[in-house]
């Protein structure tokens, strides 16, 4: 996945990638089950699928919809690993989970300055919540209680 991923320069080109190779995810995929003595069924999709917030080092992805390549193996209840295929997350060693700074800059290229901040988990990075109807009563010099 690593090796294939690097190929790709957009979302599109990844996801056209994982298109031409997925005969050959199919089979590593069954010939690593069939070495750890099983022998599971393998489905591979490709499409909009939910995942669950990932942190990865420093970068945080929050749950959502991505589009994404799934392999499904046997009943795919099981715990499930996934990795970001553009720009390219995914580890070899996943108990480090530090993205690369090549992926980073890919990132920082392809989103905004705002949306790279929320996903990087920087010590200076702020989040602010504000209430629109008790901006609207302080805007209007309407009594607001205070604390």
């Amino acid at each position: 996945m690593n090796t294939i991923a690097k190929e790709a320069t957009s979302k599109e080109a990844a996801i056209e990638l994982a298109k031409t190779h997925i005969s050959e995810f199919k089979q590593i995929a069954l010939d690593i089950i069939h070495e750890n003595g099983y022998y599971y069924d393998v489905n591979i999709k490709i499409g909009n699928f939910s995942f669950p917030t990932k942190i990865y080092g420093d970068i945080t992805l929050p749950s959502g919809y991505y589009d994404a390549l799934r392999i499904e193996i046997g009943e795919a209840k099981g715990q499930n690993w996934w990795c970001v295929m553009f720009p390219p997350l995914c580890f070899v060693d996943v108990s480090s989970g530090i993205v690369p700074n090549e992926s980073k800059e890919i990132m920082k290229q392809d989103l905004s300055d705002e949306e790279f901040t929320l996903v990087s988990n920087k010590e200076d990075a702020t989040i602010s919540f504000k209430f629109k109807l008790i901006e609207f009563f302080q805007n209007a010099k309407l009594m607001t209680a205070k604390n």
